[in-house]
């Protein structure tokens, strides 16, 4: 099957209705798909929504709403937004979707039969919306996440840990192998020093987060919003599927559009996931 030309957006968090940001990467991507089908290229436009986490968990209580009512009403917005700005998408995935969680779940459980998942125990400074923990070096002043300027706060629980550190040096080969990757060229130098200085293995569960994908060996624990959602992107593909040829036609992604608070994500934790 040749190559299909495969392009992404970002999937879009649903904790509040659409605006002109998400309306822009996906209208970006639109016209890019039109314009390589009109050159006679076969094309796979995906978009999505990213539906886990504590955010959506306190969001919906704040509503008075399930977590399910509130995903799919703003799911819902996302879609008659697309639909009136006459985007053409080839396929929209929602990481609440059994196709995706049941993919993930192998995964998780892959890595940690490999060693490269393990138990451990993590004390850091937590940003709620970002559903992030940031090194005391790279917050803002007043101890603020560097993205949302509001006070981080100190966490510890029990976490399963992606080994992360583990890929430093493969992900400095890839760089240079492939400078194309780190796009646009101005943020190259940015990731490529933030991964010299040394990766650290990344917290990868959460036992304090109910609205996630369940670790599938361990019940205590939801699998992190990140690790779960960057995902997306190989499974709407068809990854691990009974017939493999979709996925072969349409991986690796041709053109993926991230914003840029999650250019890092994308760069760094995403390409050393195997």
């Amino acid at each position: 099957m040749p190559k299909v030309f495969y392009i992404t957006t970002p999937l879009y968090y649903v904790n509040a209705a659409p605006h002109i940001g998400h309306a822009y990467t996906t209208l970006a991507a639109d016209i890019l798909a039109r314009h390589k089908k009109r050159k006679g290229q076969s094309v796979f436009f995906l978009t999505g929504t990213d539906e886990h986490g504590a955010n959506i968990e306190k969001i919906a209580s704040q509503a008075k709403v399930g977590q399910t009512e509130w995903v799919d009403r703003v799911v819902g917005q996302f879609k008659n937004m697309w639909a009136e700005l006459g985007i053409e998408y080839d396929d929209f995935i929602r990481t609440t979707e059994e196709r995706h969680t049941r993919r993930v779940q192998e995964i998780f459980e892959r890595l940690h039969k490999r060693g490269d998942i393990t138990l451990g125990t993590y004390e850091g400074l937590y940003c709620l919306p970002c559903e992030n923990y940031w090194d005391a070096g790279d917050l803002a002043p007043g101890n603020k996440c560097p993205v949302h300027d509001r006070p981080v706060e100190t966490v510890r629980e029990a976490s399963y840990f992606f080994k992360l550190s583990k890929y430093q040096a493969p992900l400095l080969e890839y760089y240079a192998a492939h400078p194309e990757f780190l796009a646009p060229p101005r943020r190259a130098k940015e990731i490529i020093n933030f991964v010299q200085a040394g990766l650290r293995d990344l917290s990868v569960s959460r036992t304090q987060v109910r609205w996630g994908i369940p670790v599938p060996f361990d019940s205590k624990h939801t699998i992190y919003v990140w690790f779960d959602a960057l995902l997306n992107y190989i499974t709407a593909a068809g990854y691990g599927a009974a017939e493999p040829g979709r996925f072969q036609a349409l991986w690796p992604a041709d053109v993926q559009l991230v914003g840029k608070e999650i250019y890092r994500f994308h760069t760094v934790i995403w390409p050393a996931m195997p």
